[in-house]
């Protein structure tokens, strides 16, 4: 698995070093003007200048976002920039696999769905009646493993090509699996505190996680 992680590492690191950063940034598909790093850096230069970046059709970004970001700018080169970037997505990736284990878990738990537990059909053969041979195929949980989810979107071309933009969607991704890794783990504050910066960063999406993130953060089977 650490094999994998490390691999999706060099590759954003190698995207970098070849500057596909200013072929991949202008790309809709990647980067929106909500996500989009070179308007983070357009309104981090004003507000460094002390000019309010939302002043016309700049900036799309949340106030807080900038204030956490200015220090940053400041202080730090642009490659330990990127490097919080990629961060920010192995973290992305870690929890998809924590959710992936969390489903897991809750599955061996439950026991046999409807569909594994029905009748068997019966079939002749001769005179006695004999059960037929089970030959339904493995579902999908049972062949994809936790650490498969997280690498699958570690090393997901798109996700990539989106590091490489160093476009900040991730870190609405961040947010997202946050809450629901700490909702299916009994952290109901927690969740509800990831919701809600998911919510800030990007508001109304998240809003559809508010009752499945309850629900999971008090299920009564855990």
């Amino acid at each position: 698995m650490w094999t994998g992680f490390a691999v999706g590492v060099v590759f954003r690191f190698l995207l970098y070093a070849v500057g596909a950063h200013d072929f991949l940034k202008e790309h809709l598909e990647l980067s929106t003007p909500i996500t989009s790093s070179s308007r983070l850096e357009e309104c981090l230069f004003l507000l460094d200048e002390g000019i309010s970046p939302y002043v016309g059709d700049i900036c799309h970004h949340t106030p807080l976002l900038l204030w956490l970001l200015l220090p940053l700018r400041r202080h730090a080169p642009a490659l330990a920039r990127f490097a919080a970037i990629v961060a920010v997505d192995l973290a992305v990736a870690l929890l998809l696999r924590t959710i992936a284990a969390q489903y897991a878990a809750a599955r061996a738990r439950a026991g046999p769905s409807w569909v594994e537990a029905q009748v068997r059909p019966r079939v002749l053969t001769g005179e006695a009646e004999t059960e037929a041979a089970d030959v339904a195929p493995p579902s999908e949980g049972d062949l994809l493993s936790p650490a498969f989810v997280g690498l699958l979107y570690f090393l997901n071309p798109i996700t990539l090509a989106s590091c490489a933009a160093q476009s900040l969607q991730n870190v609405q991704h961040l947010s997202i699996a946050a809450s629901i890794a700490l909702a299916g783990a009994g952290r109901g504050g927690a969740s509800a505190s990831a919701l809600a910066a998911a919510l800030y960063l990007c508001p109304w999406t998240p809003v559809v996680l508010v009752l499945p993130c309850a629900w999971l953060a008090d299920c009564p089977w855990r």
